[in-house]
């Protein structure tokens, strides 16, 4: 009789602590709850890109998932940190801003990158063996549409974006026409990284 008289005990007891462990889950998850994602100030924007009255040129280029893009325009964000390379070792720098950009872009609404390596003008032969090394290390159909490949004369790029020379990777703060709001040189430091982030909450409403 004891043992029967303890099983419906444990079982209220099991159906307790169950319900206990629903009621903490849904707790944390209210009490967890994302703030709203900052709006993005469009007057300012323009503003900004006005003044420093640079722009990417007129150029055509191609992302890896073989798809054309024309600039200044065709970039994904409203907002975008726009990497551009000119040099193959530049490419090391990129994947050192690479885990900034991706907490920024969890921060921020309608906030994109792309990866613009420039290569100078290249024979149809060299393009492809570029463009299919690049695919061979980029398997992200996201990432690989991310990354856009131009084979275009490099001094456009210096002078459209108001750069002294190409010896240096440069993030771009852009809006979704391709005019610079603002750029940053060279590799990812505390103290650039503060630049950018400052940057971008000097954009928002």
């Amino acid at each position: 009789m004891k043992q029967h008289s303890i099983q419906p005990l444990f079982s209220l007891a099991l159906l307790t602590a169950l319900l206990m462990v629903f009621a903490l889950n849904a707790a944390a998850r209210t009490g967890t709850k994302q703030p709203p994602k900052p709006r993005w100030d469009m007057a300012k924007i323009a503003r900004m890109a006005k003044a420093t009255g640079h722009l990417f040129p007129r150029k055509k280029g191609e992302d890896l998932n073989g798809t054309a893009r024309r600039l200044p325009g065709a970039l994904p964000g409203t907002v975008n940190l726009v990497l551009v390379g000119f040099k193959r070792e530049q490419s090391k720098l990129f994947k050192k801003w690479s885990p900034t950009i991706t907490t920024l872009m969890r921060g921020y609404r309608n906030l994109d990158y792309v990866w613009m390596p420039v290569f100078g003008d290249r024979n149809r032969v060299l393009r492809y063996f570029i463009t299919n090394g690049m695919k061979k290390r980029i398997t992200s159909k996201w990432a690989r549409r991310r990354t856009l490949l131009m084979f275009h004369d490099q001094s456009l790029f210096v002078k459209g974006l108001g750069l002294k020379g190409n010896g240096q990777m440069v993030l771009c703060v852009t809006d979704s026409k391709g005019r610079v709001i603002a750029t940053i040189l060279g590799a990812a430091t505390p103290g650039k990284i503060a630049k950018l982030k400052a940057i971008l909450k000097g954009i928002t409403k």
